[in-house]
């Protein structure tokens, strides 16, 4: 049956109940909207037309602070990357590096800043670059930096090589026996008890003091606190590094700063019979490096894995 309602009776009826709800909803946004106007616009700062004296004053003081809207090229030295054959293509032309910081015992190589000493026996040239000024000294102010990485791997069969070859004094003991640097055996034991003892905790500039950095990851080098990326330029010690070194040298009009052959401390204690490399490292070392190392695996783009 169809009901038919007539127009008196559809007036006589009751307000339906879901026109007052969207009453009720409207006038709750009216008021949301009024009161955020009303919070502005008694708490919100006022936009002036013009700056003080004071103000004026510090922003010109600290653009006044740029020497040179054209930053010059510095060198920093992640250990065992090739850096002490970059200090000495440098030599007198330019400090890079450990010439950064004039130190006992000089190097004659070395074209050092004018300026007292730092203390000796410390690797300055090993601490990151955002732990600086120390003793009110920023050896990197207003410069462009760039480093060198390296494989992992590769990179602690050359620490092993370089800190068992080193000549032992008062301020740096022997950790090796010296007799066994050709057993591969010895060297994985060496590296596994070097890199369980190696402090794992934030960065600080003391716990890069350890060691000189020479086991820290070279990602803690090129990142600071949340992210930061504190070198400019990574290159990579590989098969191309010559020609990226030169092109860069090239970016920076650099070009008479040339690599030259460099054999580093360690050197000659292998030969090409002898010579322990990445391929002697057993399961265990390389799970350990694999886990003291892991940014520099993932984020730096080597591989984690040596099965070659």
């Amino acid at each position: 049956m169809v009901v038919i309602t007539s127009s008196a009776n559809r007036r006589n009826r009751r307000f339906p109940v879901r026109y007052v709800y969207y009453l009720v909803v409207l006038g709750a946004v009216v008021v949301w909207v009024w009161s955020i106007q009303s919070f502005q616009s008694t708490t919100a700062p006022q936009i002036r037309a013009s700056v003080t004296k004071t103000e004026l004053a510090s922003a010109l003081e600290y653009v006044n602070s740029f020497k040179s809207l054209k930053r010059t090229l510095k060198f920093f030295h992640i250990p065992k990357t090739a850096g002490t054959a970059i200090e000495q293509a440098a030599g007198q032309k330019v400090a890079w590096g450990s010439c950064l910081f004039k130190h006992k015992p000089i190097r004659h190589t070395c074209s050092y800043p004018a300026g007292g000493y730092w203390p000796s026996y410390i690797g300055w040239w090993h601490i990151p670059s955002q732990f600086f000024p120390i003793f009110n000294l920023n050896p990197y102010q207003d410069a462009e930096l760039f480093g060198v990485i390296r494989d992992p791997f590769d990179r602690m069969v050359s620490e092993f090589y370089y800190i068992c070859s080193l000549k032992v004094k008062d301020w740096r003991p022997d950790q090796c026996n010296r007799t066994r640097l050709l057993e591969p055996a010895y060297m994985n034991e060496w590296l596994q008890n070097k890199l369980d003892n190696q402090q794992h905790t934030e960065p600080s500039a003391e716990g890069f003091l350890n060691d000189n950095g020479h086991f820290t990851p070279q990602y803690d080098f090129i990142f600071g606190p949340h992210q930061v990326r504190m070198l400019d330029y990574v290159l990579r010690m590989d098969d191309g590094f010559g020609e990226s070194f030169e092109k860069l040298m090239a970016a920076f009009s650099s070009t008479d700063i040339k690599l030259e052959k460099f054999n580093a401390i360690g050197a000659q204690e292998r030969d090409k019979e002898t010579h322990l490399n990445v391929k002697d490292l057993n399961s265990e070392t390389l799970s350990t490096i694999q886990r003291t190392y892991e940014k520099d695996l993932s984020f730096l783009g080597y591989s984690l894995a040596k099965d070659d």
